[in-house]
């Protein structure tokens, strides 16, 4: 006969019983066999007994499993749902949530198209919110001019466009600083700031770029174009011989 009881393993069922304990997830099953009594049929039923349990066990500890993931999955659904509406970047996908499902987050472009990110990446991935606690949002725009341009003249047309660009914001100050000396230019950045990434980045930027085109122009400060200087060095003089060739003097 199989016994199940709760408690330290070996106490004895009752103190003078023989037989063996054995401890199956906090449950302790002990039969009344003697070391050399022969397997019975309690016995055989008590084995199929700890069989089955052990499935159910298993089976029990998976949907733990499971209900743990959706628990994980839910915390984070929680936080996604605080943020409906605000502007996010996953990987290489710009736009605003949408909604949130039980496996996915949608997230709307501004092109129309509707991604659906699972709720996973947000775990694995790196996620840019550009309005979680703020709206406001700098942005760097890197510019390039000749070596040969007035620099401080560039700087100032640079602050001038950001300032005339409607969306950008005047406080704090749009400013230009100088980045590097590369090969071939001069290298600025702009940096300014707006208070509505949801209307786009790209358009912004190409706002800015297209006035400081035309004050470039009209104030003849110059953009440069990749270039390599090549020097020749003047060749030695190389002398041919042509084997086979009649030497002076030599026989016909």
């Amino acid at each position: 006969m199989v016994n199940v009881g709760f408690g330290d393993a070996g106490d004895g069922f009752g103190g003078e019983e023989v037989g063996h304990d054995v401890e199956f997830g906090g449950l302790f099953f002990h039969d009344d066999a003697g070391d050399d009594a022969a397997v019975g049929e309690d016995e055989l039923g008590g084995l199929i007994f700890l069989v089955d349990l052990a499935g159910g066990i298993e089976d029990l500890l998976e949907q733990l499993a499971a209900l743990e993931l959706f628990h994980r999955f839910s915390q984070v659904g929680a936080e996604v749902d605080a943020m409906t509406g605000d502007v996010i970047s996953v990987g290489d996908t710009f736009g605003w949530v949408e909604s949130l499902g039980a496996r996915y987050v949608s997230v709307l472009t501004r092109d129309g198209r509707e991604f659906l990110i699972p709720n996973e990446d947000l775990i694995t991935q790196q996620v840019i919110n550009w309005s979680y606690s703020s709206n406001q949002v700098r942005l760097r725009v890197p510019v390039g001019i000749s070596y040969k341009a007035d620099v401080h003249k560039a700087i100032a047309l640079c602050v001038e466009a950001a300032e005339e660009t409607k969306r950008i914001l005047q406080v704090p100050k749009p400013v230009c600083l100088i980045k590097g000396f590369a090969d071939s230019s001069l290298e600025l950045e702009l940096r300014f700031w707006i208070s509505d990434p949801k209307n786009g980045i790209g358009n912004v930027r190409s706002d800015v770029l297209l006035s400081l085109w035309d004050k470039f122009h009209a104030q003849g400060v110059e953009i440069p174009l990749p270039q390599r200087d090549l020097h020749i060095k003047v060749p030695m003089p190389v002398q041919v011989v042509r084997h086979g060739a009649k030497q002076d003097g030599g026989s016909s």
